[in-house]
């Protein structure tokens, strides 16, 4: 019976108080002599035992869920607790690497400010290069037209003095001619004097006669018709004599007359030929003054371009390390557009686990509103709990980072494309540098060529006119020019040989010769001579 009380007293107590937790703290303060005391004389039935069990029954399982709750609402708030610490961390964490990612930023856009300057002094460089190209350019065709401009001249000069010879030839020709018809005129005059002078003999012989067939008359002072006839033999003789003398007298006039008009003739040949020769010296004079006049501006000019080639190079240097420096900045650029891509990374996956962490709580702030519901609480008619306040804040903090990322994110892809427009725009003048660097050369192998040419053909017209020491000259400046060129030693090796008697230096150049060139007919001739140089110097010239 005692016992039925206890629990009776149990069950009425859960079903006055119920299960909220205000209503066991509250009944904890009533007085135990308020409770309503059960007489023993009360036996209740069966029945009323069966509700009465049922009633404790249900109010265990209440105070067992208020407790469970109670458990899970104090796990709940460490749990709660340390996710905001978590959330903290994470927080600070993300502003430190958004302060990381500004800082790459700011180094990104000085490196591309560098980029920009490095990129102006390398334009700056390649105007320079392209500056002095052009002055070597021009500096190259000047000289390059004045030497045509002599070869024009030498050709003339060579024409006219082929002319010139021709017309020597066919003076001296003529006047080889004139000679020859002098001596014969004069042969001719002394057979005719020979025969006036026969003429005179015989014409003094027949005066005398007839002189002494007069003074025989005198003397006598009587006609004789023998003497008479004698006298009239002998005048008749005397006239023929007479004209005799005076026809070959008329023929050495004539021939007089010849000879003289073919001494004119022939003196006059010789003044046009003194002429011609004189034309000739005064224009080998005259390419001569031009050809040292050509050499000393081709030297002058060569000064002026080994100092602008010498300008060029150190353009050039500059160029590459401008170059090199813009290499540089690229290369840094891509090391901090991979830091900034790494940071961004990593802040977003940071994001991300600050959006897991937030949604976990606010989650789990639900289902704490839940379980206040349960309790028969307005949430809705509270203040905000902290946990709410913190899930706003990170809230507003996320959506700040978001729109901070979207903007370094566009700022990222403007960098990219700047920097494919400036790796684009590199190339492009890379190529050009490329392309300036090619064309002096290929302007220097076609100088040279030219130069080659116009010293041979100038050798050629001074060997031609007997001024071998220039020939000399000239031919030495080719193969400064080009040393390994087989005709030119082959004319100076021939120039040696034959008009400077410089033996040794003869050979020289047929080995070389043969060394550039050592099959063809031409070859075997070059080792004949070399042959009879050898057996020249052992034996002496009498080999030749």
């Amino acid at each position: 019976m005692q016992n039925k009380s206890i629990i009776l007293s149990a069950a009425i107590f859960v079903i006055l108080f119920g299960a909220s937790p205000h209503s066991l703290h509250a009944g904890s303060n009533i007085n135990k002599s308020e409770a309503p005391e059960l007489s023993d004389s009360a036996a209740p039935s069966s029945s009323d035992l069966q509700e009465v069990e049922a009633t404790v029954k249900t109010a265990e399982e209440k105070l067992r869920k208020r407790q469970y709750e109670q458990k899970a609402q104090a796990s709940y708030g460490k749990m709660h607790e340390a996710e905001m610490r978590k959330c903290r961390v994470l927080k600070s964490e993300i502003w430190q690497l958004r302060d990381s990612v500004d800082a790459l930023a700011g180094k990104s856009q000085k490196l591309r400010a560098d980029r920009k300057q490095a990129h102006e002094v390398l334009a700056g460089c390649e105007e320079a290069s392209n500056e002095l190209s052009d002055k070597i350019k021009a500096a190259m065709e000047g000289i390059a037209a004045k030497e045509e401009q002599f070869k024009k001249m030498s050709a003339a000069v060579r024409a006219e003095s082929d002319t010139r010879k021709e017309k020597i030839d066919n003076l001296q020709s003529d006047m080889k001619s004139l000679t020859e018809k002098i001596t014969t005129l004069q042969t001719e005059k002394v057979g005719i004097d020979n025969e006036l002078n026969a003429l005179d003999v015989e014409y003094k012989a027949e005066m005398n006669k007839l002189n002494a067939f007069k003074n025989r008359l005198s003397t006598e002072k009587k006609e004789d018709a023998s003497i008479n006839e004698e006298m009239d033999n002998s005048k008749k003789k005397i006239e023929a004599f007479m004209a005799q003398a005076l026809e070959r007298e008329g023929a050495r006039q004539k021939l007089m007359d010849e000879s003289l008009a073919a001494a004119v003739a022939n003196k006059t040949m010789e003044e046009a030929i003194s002429v011609l020769e004189a034309d000739g010296a005064s224009k080998a004079k005259e390419l001569g003054l031009y050809s040292a006049a050509l050499e000393t501006e081709k030297k002058t000019a060569s000064l002026k371009i080994k100092k602008l080639q010498k300008d060029a190079l150190d353009a050039k240097s500059k160029q590459a390390d401008a170059g090199a420096a813009l290499k540089k900045i690229d290369g840094d650029i891509k090391v901090s557009l991979k830091a900034e891509h790494a940071a961004e990374k990593e802040l977003s996956v940071k994001m991300e686990d600050l959006k897991v962490r937030v949604s976990v709580l606010v989650g789990k702030m639900d289902q704490d509103g839940i379980l206040k519901e349960v309790e028969g609480e307005e949430i809705d008619k509270k203040p905000l709990s902290k946990g709410a306040e913190l899930s706003a804040d990170i809230k507003g903090v996320f959506d700040a980072m978001k729109y901070e990322n979207d903007r370094l994110m566009a700022e990222n892809k403007a960098i990219k494309a700047g920097m494919k427009r400036a790796e684009a725009d590199l190339n492009e003048s890379r190529r050009n540098a490329l392309e300036s660097s090619k064309k002096p050369e290929e302007l220097r192998i076609k100088l040279n060529k030219e130069r080659l040419e116009m010293h041979y053909n100038l050798a050629i017209v001074y060997e031609k006119n007997g001024m071998y020491d220039d020939a000399e000259r000239e031919y030495l400046k080719c193969l400064k020019i080009d040393p390994k060129d087989p005709g030119v030693h082959y004319n100076l090796g021939i120039l040696y040989d034959d008009k400077l008697n410089k033996n040794s230096k003869a050979m020289d150049h047929y080995w070389k010769f043969l060394l550039y060139r050592p099959i063809g007919e031409t070859a075997e001739r070059v080792r004949d001579w070399i042959t009879k140089l050898e057996l020249e110097k052992r034996l002496g010239k009498e080999v030749r």
